[in-house]
């Protein structure tokens, strides 16, 4: 018999995970444009340098609640915010390929499937987080007289900057190019916590079976109940 598409919406993102993405979103965004402002300045404003320092509080507030959420259950803890999601192996380089081709082709090609985290980003997002957080560190001590490699710790933070930039520009760009091509993209899942998912029902399925186990990510190699 022939299948009938279905839409499913599944819970990826807990509260609390989201609640420290859009805290270091906000945070970081923040950041950026007030450094640009204290660059440009030939004057530096107290206030805008006040706003900067507590935005940095912010964006480390929302790193140590996000690597809390690696290890420890918190709430209605979701197996997507577990260190365990972001690892990485050779078996995902292909997964990663496709969604490069995706991501390139600005949301032209079909979207590959996965379940939460883009198959692109999961070596990534250890890199910005660490990023982040020696970013901010080196922002408390930006005036110290300490250098590290020859470089002040000024001139690192400011190069740290501008890198956070490009990835956070990219990962913006990513999400927005998912959520118009197909449908349960990554924005819309980082507000409600749900994903949509379309799977194949078979028409002579009973009316009444809504429970299937569905495999959304072969990486994984778990399924889902809907």
């Amino acid at each position: 018999m022939k299948n009938i598409d279905a839409v499913y919406p599944v819970k990826v993102w807990s509260r609390w995970l989201r609640i420290s993405h859009w805290l270091m979103a906000v945070s970081t965004l923040a950041l950026i444009v007030s450094g640009w402002v204290l660059d440009y300045l030939e004057t530096p404003d107290p206030l805008i340098r006040d706003y900067h320092y507590l935005f940095g509080h912010l964006l480390l507030a929302s790193l140590i609640l996000r690597g809390v959420l690696l290890f420890v259950r918190v709430g209605d803890h979701l197996q997507t915010e577990s260190w365990k999601a972001l690892r990485w192996n050779r078996s995902k380089a292909p997964a990663m390929l496709e969604m490069l081709k995706y991501y390139m082709s600005l949301g032209r090609m079909p979207k590959p499937a996965y379940y939460a985290h883009s198959p692109l980003w999961v070596p990534l997002y250890s890199i910005l987080f660490l990023l982040l957080a020696v970013s901010a560190l080196s922002g408390y001590l930006h005036d110290a007289p300490l250098t590290i490699a020859g470089f002040g710790l000024w001139r690192i933070h400011s190069a740290l900057a501008s890198i956070l930039e490009i990835l956070a520009s990219l990962h913006v760009v990513s999400a927005v190019i998912q959520d118009i091509s197909a449908p349960g993209g990554d924005i819309s899942g980082m507000i409600s916590g749900y994903r949509l998912f379309r799977v194949d029902k078979p028409a002579d399925a009973a009316e009444d079976d809504d429970v299937q186990l569905v495999n959304f990510d072969a990486d994984a190699g778990k399924d889902y109940k809907l």
